[in-house]
């Protein structure tokens, strides 16, 4: 990681649900308590990265879906191409 982006690391959740709101239950926060509960089949997860300067007005932020399955989890649309350059 950067130097650069550290200081906004964990400013945001590194997963949460996706439903009618905006960043839905359940929400894994670095800088919250973990929650207690458990996942069920058919709840839709964004898990996120999130790059920022501190004091800077651009960022890049990233999610993929996943659907949460009785078995493996089923990663949702298209796989996404990574470019370093928008975090290098």
């Amino acid at each position: 990681m950067p130097a650069a982006y550290e200081a906004q690391l964990f400013n945001y959740n590194l997963v949460h649900g996706v439903g009618l709101g905006n960043s839905d239950y359940p929400h894994v926060n670095p800088r919250n308590e973990a929650i207690d509960d458990v996942l069920k089949a058919n709840q839709v997860l964004a898990v996120e990265c999130f790059f920022a300067e501190q004091d800077h007005p651009q960022c890049v932020k990233l999610e993929e879906l996943i659907l949460i399955r009785d078995g493996s989890p089923e990663i949702l649309g298209p796989a996404m191409p990574f470019d370093v350059r928008f975090v290098g």
